[in-house]
């Protein structure tokens, strides 16, 4: 085998690795149930009917927006409008904070 082979082979297999360990997951398209500011938690908690906790946070009840987020005031705004508008909405889900599944990135569904 020559090297050439051998790095690629290499290559390909630090990139599955990493790709295969890398966490997250989409929710379901639906609706917002219900979102909550609540004090002690630092952002926004979101709840749909059915929840997903790719990451093994602990908590299948809410999912939170960070608001430490780069752009909340955007990503809340659209929580809000698919909220008020009854229009499907769709998270990446991806980490946790403060032991609640975390939000990445926002997708309304028309």
């Amino acid at each position: 085998m020559n090297s050439f082979t051998k790095l690629v082979g290499s290559l390909s297999f630090l990139t599955v690795s990493t790709i295969s360990s890398a966490a997250g997951s989409y929710s379901h398209d639906q609706e917002i149930k219900q979102i909550q500011l609540y004090e002690g938690h630092t952002g926004v908690l979101i709840k749909q009917t059915d929840m997903v906790d790719p990451d093994n946070c602990g908590r299948n009840d809410y999912y939170i927006l960070p608001e430490t987020r780069t752009m909340f005031k955007e990503a809340y705004s659209t929580v809000l409008a698919a909220y008020h508008s009854g229009s499907k909405i769709k998270f990446w889900i991806d980490g946790c904070h403060e032991g609640i599944p975390k939000i990445k990135h926002i997708y309304l569904i028309k």
